[in-house]
C-alpha cells in the first residue's frame, strides 16, 4: 500500500513537471551559486510561443487597449516609442543568468514585468516570449524583461526560484540605469515559469540587508503577478489529494528536487522541501494582487489521473484563490469562458491587470532594499 501511494504521487508530479515540456514540444499548447543536489532551506525546452498565444494574432499598435475589469481604459504608449535596452544582460555570474530588456521610450521611470518561460524546469528559453504579449505590455507602458534561469539538470530546486528572485533584485539595483521604477515590479510566465512568478509573488522577502553583494540587499517582492497555466503546488502529497493515483515516474523528476529515488518521497527530511517549492504554501495577507489564467475550462477532473489536461487544470488556480480570498488578497481567476465584455483574450486581460496594478499611485509591496 505504501509503495503504491508513493508511486502514485510521484507519477502525477512527474506529469506536471515533465508533461508540461512535452505538451509544448507538441504545440499543444538567489543565490548565484549552483545549488547542491541536497536541498538547503537556508541557502539561498524550447517551447515555441506560449500555448495561450498559439491562435492569437499580435495586436495592431493602433488598436485601442481593452477595458480593464473596472470599466476604464488602460493608458497606452505607441510601440514606435519602445526599444530594446539590451540583450543577454547578466544578472548573476552563471551563464544561464541572463535577461533581455525592453522599455517604452518615455522619460519617466516605468514599471517592469519579468517573464519566466515554461518547459517543465528542463528546457525553454527567454526567446519564447511571445511578441504579441511583449508588444501589448510595452503599449501599456510596462518595461519587459525576459530571462533565462538555471534548469533542473544544472541546479535543482530552489535554484530556478532563487534565480528569479535575483533577477528582480538586479533590476531594482539597476533601476536608475535602465529607467525603471524599483517599487513597481511584476511578473508573468507560463507553466513552470508561472510557478516561479507565483513563488516570488507569495514568498517572503529574500533581501539580505547585510550582504556584501549589493544585488542581494534588494527586495525580491513583487507588486503584481499574472500567470498562465501555472501549478500552485508541487507537493506530491497534495497532488494525490487533488488528482488521484498514477504509476512510477521517470528519474528526471527526482532531479528537480535533487532526490535519489522515489523512496525519498516518504523521507520526512524532504517534506519541508516539497512545501517550500509550492507557491500555495507561502500565501499570506501581505501578498500582492494575483491573476491566474488557464486556457482550459474549469470542468470536472478527467477520470484518468494521467490525463495531460491535469497538468494545467484550473483546479490549481482554485485552491490558491480560495486561500488568497480567505486572506483578503486580490486574486482573479480566468478561463476563456470567464472573459468579460471588451476582453477578447486571456493575454489582453493579463496585460490590463498588470498595467492597472503596476501604474497605481499607491506604494507597492516590493521596495528597494537599503
Amino acid at each position: 500500500m505504501k509503495k503504491s501511494l508513493r508511486m502514485a504521487c510521484w507519477t502525477l508530479l512527474s506529469a506536471i513537471l515533465v508533461a508540461g515540456g512535452l505538451l509544448v514540444a507538441l504545440n499543444v499548447t538567489k543565490d548565484a551559486d549552483v545549488m547542491s543536489p541536497v536541498w538547503n532551506p537556508v541557502a539561498p525546452v524550447s517551447d515555441g510561443s506560449p500555448a495561450w498565444d498559439k491562435n492569437e494574432v499580435p495586436s495592431d499598435p493602433r488598436t485601442p487597449p481593452p477595458a480593464n475589469r473596472s470599466g476604464t481604459e488602460t493608458p497606452i504608449h505607441p510601440t514606435s516609442l519602445s526599444r530594446l535596452v539590451g540583450e543577454d544582460i547578466p544578472y548573476g555570474p552563471h551563464a544561464c543568468q541572463r535577461l533581455d530588456l525592453w522599455r517604452p521610450a518615455v522619460p519617466a521611470p516605468v514599471p517592469v514585468v519579468l517573464y519566466f518561460h515554461g518547459g517543465g524546469f528542463r528546457g525553454g528559453d527567454k526567446q519564447n516570449l511571445n511578441h504579441g504579449l511583449r508588444g501589448e505590455m510595452l503599449r501599456a507602458g510596462l518595461a519587459v524583461a525576459a530571462l533565462n534561469y538555471r534548469l533542473a539538470d544544472t541546479a535543482p530546486f530552489p535554484a530556478p526560484m532563487y534565480d528569479g528572485a535575483r533577477a528582480v533584485q538586479f533590476l531594482r539595483l539597476q533601476a536608475g540605469q535602465y529607467g525603471l521604477d524599483p517599487q513597481r515590479v511584476g511578473a508573468t510566465g507560463h507553466s513552470a515559469g508561472a510557478g516561479i512568478a507565483l513563488w516570488l509573488a507569495l514568498h517572503d522577502d529574500l533581501a539580505e540587508p547585510d550582504s556584501v553583494d549589493p544585488v542581494r540587499r534588494q527586495s525580491s517582492r513583487l507588486a503584481a503577478a499574472a500567470v498562465f497555466d501555472g501549478q500552485t503546488t508541487y507537493d506530491p502529497r497534495r497532488l494525490q489529494e487533488l488528482f488521484g493515483r498514477t504509476t512510477e515516474p521517470p528519474p528526471a523528476l527526482w532531479r528537480f528536487f535533487g532526490l535519489k529515488s522515489a523512496a525519498d518521497m516518504d523521507d520526512p527530511r524532504y517534506f519541508r522541501m516539497f512545501e517550500e517549492a509550492s507557491p500555495l504554501h507561502h500565501a499570506s495577507a501581505d501578498d500582492p494582487p494575483v491573476m491566474l489564467l488557464f486556457r482550459q475550462s474549469d470542468l470536472s477532473l478527467p477520470v484518468d489521473p494521467t490525463d495531460p489536461r491535469n497538468v494545467h487544470h484550473p483546479l490549481f488556480g482554485r485552491i490558491l484563490k480560495d486561500r488568497l480570498d480567505a486572506l483578503r488578497v486580490t486574486c482573479c481567476q480566468l478561463t476563456p469562458a470567464d472573459l468579460a465584455a471588451g476582453e477578447n483574450s486571456l493575454r489582453g486581460a493579463a496585460v490590463v491587470f498588470l498595467a492597472e496594478h503596476l501604474t497605481r499611485p499607491a506604494a507597492a509591496p516590493g521596495t528597494q532594499g537599503k
